[in-house]
């Protein structure tokens, strides 16, 4: 009788679980499929904002106007979806942003999924952004040869106020002999892209093929290097000559004018230009040194004849955060033991580093240049970056060697004729100097469906070097407008959306990377982003339900 009591009791049991097992079936069945459908839901939402960046300009703009919101209450999967993007640091998108987060929430029944996206824009540039002749889109472009010896670092800048990019930092050759390319296995590269030009021997091609390199590609276009000309209003200044011995903390201000020499020692302090104003300035030579000072205010032009020396503490510094000053110089440069574009506080500070210049402005606030030999410029000046420099500029120096040594930064970018990096030295790239529009994108106005663009091609092979640089960029433009303006309908192949995932989250979900074609009205490529998608899925108010 006892037994027969268990197995009932037992029996009773098992019925009242598996009748209380039934209750919730439904439930659960249906908050799988709502979450299916949210999932989905979110992605497609994704998506449909991929799709409106790539293909409306302004809408940045429009998330802006509207605290972030690009996509409100759409309609999809039997639910509705709204998408919202933000900056990094989930403040409101500003225009002309081009890192963001795009996150897409889709609600189906009790369902909710999020999908979020880290998306890097290429925002439309004008045709002579995108016909550079600078390259500033390169982190560095030699092209004579190449050298990354260990333990030196190229790498964006973690110090800019972009400093978190999906666009890799590309870094070019110009040459054709695998020798000339030598980066040491235990050189530090971060999310770096090689490129060569139509001049590599197919030796080279192997190079691309490096685990080193985040990606890259030969480019088909032979890419040339152009010197600066001496700009034209260097030619109508007044001749001051005399020597400025500017000695024991002596401060003065130098009104524009031809100059022998300037020599800028023992803390002085010599202001250039005005606020508000272009001023231009001839020097034979020009020496900072012993915590001296060169301070330039306004739009200022310089031109040095001879060699260029700053070292010793010395100090080339902006008065205020819009004020640029640009150098043609035709000789030697030897920058050693000092800061440019940087506060005459970290020039004084032996510990000097880059992370002194955290928040940098753009650098491209100091620009230097060598002089084309047509002008007087040396044929292969030396350009020498020595004993923990800081030096916050965009270089162009074709033909010029540059070497970077002494544990010395370069913040910004370079282009050179050789180029060599040691002793634990680093190039951090500015990628706001990068327009994501010229030579390294297939899919911009410098190629007709991913090919190269017969004229151009042509104009690319004949620009003499006497040309100078802003001669060559200025012809290049014109080129491209003609042979744009000729196609009734161009084709610009822009790549689709894409997205990256934050750095917490591990599960891959999509890798948009294929190209398709968007008409495009003129050789102005739409925004795009690259990348890749997670997401997450919530449950709410699913009571039962089961992950």
């Amino acid at each position: 009788m006892i037994l027969v009591l268990i197995a009932l009791g037992v029996g009773v049991v098992l019925a009242g679980v598996a009748i209380t097992s039934r209750q919730p079936a439904a439930q659960i069945g249906k908050n799988a499929c709502d979450d299916a459908a949210a999932r989905w839901g979110a992605h497609a939402a994704a998506g449909c904002a991929e799709a409106i960046l790539q293909s409306e300009a302004d809408g940045v703009s429009y998330a802006n106007a509207k605290t972030g919101e690009l996509v409100r209450n759409f309609s999809i999967e039997g639910g509705t979806a709204n998408v919202r993007l933000t900056r990094l640091d989930g403040s409101t998108p500003q225009p002309g942003d081009r890192e963001l987060l795009m996150t897409a929430v889709a609600t189906v029944g009790s369902m909710t999924a999020t999908v979020q996206k880290r998306v890097s824009l290429a925002n439309p540039v004008p045709l002579n952004i995108a016909a550079d002749a600078r390259l500033a889109e390169f982190a560095v472009f030699a092209g004579n040869s190449l050298t990354v010896e260990t333990d030196s670092v190229i790498a964006p800048s973690p110090y800019s106020t972009e400093p978190d990019s999906l666009v890799p930092i590309k870094i070019g050759t110009g040459f054709s002999s695998a020798a000339a390319l030598n980066i040491d296995g235990n050189a530090k590269l971060r999310r770096t892209a090689l490129f060569t030009d139509n001049n590599a021997s197919l030796a080279m091609d192997a190079a691309l093929t490096d685990a080193k390199y985040y990606d890259g590609t030969r480019l088909p276009y032979t890419i040339p290097l152009i010197r600066e000309k001496s700009p034209p209003e260097v030619a109508t200044l007044p001749i001051l000559s005399i020597v400025l011995p500017l000695l024991n903390g002596v401060t003065q201000t130098l009104t524009q004018g031809n100059y022998s020499a300037l020599t800028i020692q023992n803390g002085a302090v010599v202001t250039l230009g005005q606020v508000g104003a272009k001023t231009v300035y001839k020097f034979t030579n020009i020496t900072v040194e012993s915590s001296g000072v060169l301070r330039f205010a306004g739009d200022v032009i310089v031109q040095a004849s001879g060699a260029t020396i700053v070292r010793t503490f010395g100090a080339i510094e902006p008065a205020t955060a819009d004020s640029r000053i640009e150098f043609y110089l035709g000789r030697n440069v030897t920058l050693t033991d000092c800061a440019i574009g940087l506060n005459r506080t970290i020039a004084r500070d032996s510990s000097r580093a880059p992370k002194d210049a955290m928040n940098h402005p753009l650098a491209d606030q100091v620009y230097l240049s060598t002089l084309n030999t047509a002008d007087g410029g040396s044929a292969a000046p030396a350009w020498t970056i020595n004993s923990r420099a800081m030096i916050l500029a965009s270089i162009y120096a074709p033909q010029s060697t540059l070497t970077i040594d002494g544990e010395s930064a370069l913040i910004g970018r370079a282009v050179c004729g050789a180029f060599t990096l040691r002793g634990r030295s680093q190039l951090l790239y500015d990628t706001r100097l990068d327009p994501r529009a010229g030579f390294t994108e297939l899919a911009g106005p410098l190629y007709l469906d991913r090919l190269p663009i017969p004229p151009v091609t042509t104009y690319l092979g004949s620009v003499a070097p006497a040309t100078g640089a802003e001669a060559y960029q200025t012809a290049l433009k014109s080129t491209l407008d003609t042979y744009w303006s000729a196609l009734s309908t161009p084709n610009l192949l822009v790549r689709p959306v894409a997205a990256a995932p934050a750095a917490w989250e591990d599960e891959l979900i999509a890798d948009d990377s294929a190209a398709t074609v968007i008409v495009a009205a003129s050789g102005t490529p739409s925004p795009r982003v690259q990348g890749k998608a997670r997401f997450r899925t919530q449950a709410q108010r699913a009571e039962g339900y089961e992950n």
